[in-house]
C-alpha cells in the first residue's frame, strides 16, 4: 500500500468498503467524492487492475472487480485511520440500499428470479449496508430493507432473515410501532414456515406491539398464528385470525397480503369440510397472484386451491399441485403442494409419482426435524407402498 502512488492509496483504500466485489456503476457512487472525481476513480481502477491489485472478472458489460481479502482487510484498515470510513461506508450504504429498494417491487413480482439473482450477486454487499445501518442506529432504514427482503429471506437463508429482522426490531430508536410490530412479524412468517416453531413467539409480540400503540395488528403476524393453530387443531381460531387478517388486509389495500390470507383461508376451509368456501378464497387467492406476477405466492395459492380441489375432483386438484411445482420446487413454500399431490396420486394409482415426491420431502425436512411434513410424508410413502403392493397382488 505504501509502494502505491499517493492518488492510488485513496482509490485503493475506498474500494475496500465493498465485500463480494464490485462493478463500474458502484465504484463511481461509492468511490468519487472528497477530492476524487469521477475520471480519477476509473482511471484509477484500470491502474489498479494492471498491477494486479485488483482483479477484473467477467466480460465488459458484467465486469466485476474484486480484492484479495487479504488486501482488502489492510486497505480497510488504512481507511478506517484515514477519517474517510463514515463519509465513504455511508455513501456504500445509501447505493445498496437504493438497490435493494428498487428491487422492491421485482421480489414479488414477475421479474422474481432476476431480483433474487441481483440480490445474491450483491448479497455481501447488500449485508454490509444492512450492518451499517444496524450500527448507525437507524431502525426505520434497516426495518424498511427487513420487509422488502423478507421473501427472498424466506426462500433462500430464512436463519438469517430472522436474525436481522430481530436485530432491526432491537433497536428500537427511530422506527414507529406499525415497523416494529412489522419486524417482528417478519421475524415470526420467515421462521416460522422454515420449521423453527418457537417463531410463533414474536408473532405474539406482534399482536401486542400493535395492541398497545391502539393500531391494527400485521396481517403476517395473524397469517403466522393462524398456522401455527391449523398445526395445534385448533380451527376455528385459525380461521378467525385468517378473517381478522383478511379485513386487515383489505383496509389497507394491500393485495400481497390480502393473497396471502386468502390462501391460509382456502387452506383451512378445506380441511375442515368447507369446500365451496375454500375454493372461493383459493380462487380469488390466485387470480390475485397472478395480477401480481408474483411467482412464490402465484404457487403457494396454486397449491391451497389444488389441495381443496382434491375433495372434489382428484385430477384437477393434482395438475393445479403440478402447477404449483413447476413455479416453485426446491423452496419451504412448495411442502405443502408436494405432500397433497403425493396422497391424491396415491388415491389415483400413480404410486410412483406419490413415492418420488414423498422422498422429496423427506429429503428437504429431514434435517429440520419438521413436525408436520416429515410424518405426513413417512404416512404417505407407507399408504403408497401399500397400495403399490395391493395392486400387483391383485393384477
Amino acid at each position: 500500500h505504501q509502494r502505491l502512488e499517493a492518488t492510488d492509496q485513496p482509490r485503493l483504500s475506498r474500494l475496500s468498503v465493498f465485500a463480494g466485489g464490485w462493478t463500474i456503476t458502484t465504484a463511481r457512487c461509492v468511490a468519487t467524492g472528497n477530492g476524487l472525481d469521477e475520471p480519477t476513480v476509473l482511471d484509477g481502477l484500470a491502474g489498479l487492475v494492471r498491477k494486479s491489485m485488483v482483479v477484473a472478472e467477467g466480460e465488459a458489460k458484467t465486469t466485476r472487480y474484486r480484492m484479495l481479502e487479504s488486501l482488502r482487510r489492510y486497505a480497510h484498515e488504512r481507511i478506517a485511520n484515514s477519517g474517510e470510513e463514515v463519509a465513504v461506508r455511508t455513501r456504500h450504504a445509501e447505493h445498496f440500499t437504493r438497490l435493494v429498494e428498487s428491487l422492491a417491487d421485482d421480489v414479488r413480482g414477475p421479474r422474481q428470479d432476476a431480483a433474487y439473482g441481483t440480490l445474491l450477486t450483491e448479497l455481501d454487499n447488500v449485508r454490509a449496508a444492512f450492518d451499517w445501518h444496524l450500527a448507525a442506529g437507524d431502525a426505520v432504514t434497516a426495518l424498511r430493507l427487513v420487509r422488502i427482503l423478507r421473501t427472498f429471506w424466506t426462500e433462500l437463508m430464512p436463519s438469517e432473515g430472522v436474525q436481522r429482522a430481530l436485530a432491526a426490531v432491537a433497536l428500537g430508536g427511530n422506527a414507529s410501532a406499525a415497523a416494529r410490530a412489522g419486524g417482528l412479524a417478519d421475524a415470526a412468517w420467515i421462521g416460522y414456515v422454515s420449521g423453527r416453531e418457537e417463531c410463533t413467539l414474536h408473532a405474539d409480540e406482534s399482536v401486542a406491539v400493535s395492541q398497545a400503540a391502539g393500531i391494527p395488528p400485521d396481517p403476517e403476524a395473524l397469517c403466522t398464528l393462524a398456522l401455527a393453530d391449523v398445526y395445534a387443531g385448533c380451527f376455528d381460531r385459525s380461521l378467525a385470525r385468517l378473517e381478522k387478517a383478511t379485513v386487515a388486509s383489505r383496509a389497507i389495500d394491500d393485495p400481497y397480503e390480502i393473497a396471502g390470507a386468502l390462501t391460509g383461508t382456502c387452506i383451512v376451509r378445506a380441511i375442515v369440510g368447507d369446500t365451496d368456501a375454500a375454493l372461493a378464497a383459493g380462487e380469488e387467492a390466485v387470480a390475485i397472484a397472478r395480477d401480481l406476477g408474483y411467482v412464490t405466492q402465484i404457487a403457494a395459492s396454486l397449491g391451497a386451491l389444488g389441495f381443496a380441489w382434491g375433495a372434489r375432483d382428484l385430477e384437477r386438484g393434482v395438475a393445479l399441485l403440478d402447477e404449483s411445482l413447476a413455479l416453485k420446487s426446491d423452496t419451504t413454500y412448495s411442502a405443502l403442494a408436494r405432500v397433497v399431490s403425493g396422497h391424491l396420486r396415491v388415491t389415483l394409482g400413480d404410486h410412483d409419482g406419490a413415492l418420488r415426491l414423498f422422498s422429496e420431502t423427506l429429503e428437504i425436512y429431514r434435517e429440520l426435524g419438521d413436525a408436520f411434513y416429515l410424518p405426513t410424508s413417512l404416512e404417505g410413502t407407507a399408504a403408497a407402498i401399500s397400495h403399490e403392493q395391493w395392486d400387483a397382488a391383485n393384477a
